[in-house]
């Protein structure tokens, strides 16, 4: 069961690293997963320094998602990166609204790149009670 890696397990798997190459993060170091060929990807704390070739342009904490939530960027703002913290979130860009079950999942941990205009469009709400999110936005 162990070796059996879903279709999703991958594309999220691509994501992260996509992401980590893209902020330039080191690679992980190898677990004992590395063992059975599987590795984990390194835990990405999200800060202004995350933003690598982007400028700060500010951030947003979101603590309040039990309804969809838009981001709220600064003028300057040309990207987004979006982590979900506590739990796990949906996202969707455009005139509707995600619900608890539609949208784009956001596992709590992850970071979501967004950088489609306006950043205004994009918006969050919590799948279970608790879920919160931390913006940084780049110019």
């Amino acid at each position: 069961m162990r070796n059996r890696i879903n279709v999703l397990g991958l594309i999220v798997l691509a994501a992260v690293m996509a992401t980590a190459w893209w902020l330039g993060l080191p690679e992980p170091a190898p677990g004992p997963e590395a063992e059975a060929g599987v590795t984990q990807p390194a835990p990405v704390l999200l800060t202004p320094a995350a933003l690598g070739n982007w400028g700060y342009a500010g951030d947003q904490p979101i603590t309040d998602l039990s309804s969809a939530t838009a981001l709220t960027p600064p003028a300057r703002a040309q990207v987004a990166l979006i982590q979900a913290q506590g739990q796990n979130l949906r996202v969707r860009g455009g005139e509707t609204d995600p619900t608890a079950s539609v949208g784009l999942q956001l596992p709590a941990g992850d970071i979501l790149t967004w950088d489609i205009k306006p950043l205004s469009g994009l918006k969050l709400i919590e799948e279970a009670s608790g879920g919160k999110a931390f913006v940084v936005y780049g110019k």
